[in-house]
């Protein structure tokens, strides 16, 4: 019995040291371990990765071409996969934190894959300037 004990009690020791290791950090070694075990991205940089992955080259063209400044023709489909793709609105504490620390911080997930998709436009529009003859042009038949 004294062994179980002594398993119990590491457990126990274990478990306290995370939430308040949690709690002192506001979450983020929580929220790195369930961004990690849902394969959600943790930095602002690797969601804009993982959304120029997921475009198709007549979408990239879209994006990079569009004439709406704040993305918000945008927030029902694009936004939307963001949002739901990469838990945003189911704890991704990291990727929340890499959005605002140059905006400033609190807000929510709506404004946080706007600042994403914003980021993705201004990528699409870089490539395109950097290599004209790409395939984003010959998907805009330019």
């Amino acid at each position: 019995m004294p062994a179980k004990r002594k398993v119990i009690r590491v457990i126990f020791a274990t478990f306290a040291a995370l939430v308040a290791v949690s709690i002192w950090t506001d979450g983020m070694p929580v929220g790195y371990l369930i961004a990690w075990s849902q394969g959600w991205p943790t930095s602002r940089e690797e969601a804009v990765s993982r959304v120029l992955k997921e475009l198709s080259p007549v979408q990239a063209a879209q994006l990079a071409t569009d004439s709406d400044t704040d993305g918000s023709m945008h927030q029902f489909g694009l936004g939307l996969f963001i949002r739901n793709e990469f838990g945003m609105w189911g704890g991704n504490v990291p990727l929340m934190r890499s959005t605002c620390e140059r905006q400033g911080c609190p807000f929510g997930p709506d404004d946080a894959s706007s600042i994403i998709l914003n980021d993705v436009r201004r990528t699409l529009r870089e490539l395109r300037t950097a290599a004209p003859n790409s395939a984003l042009e010959r998907a805009l038949g330019e």
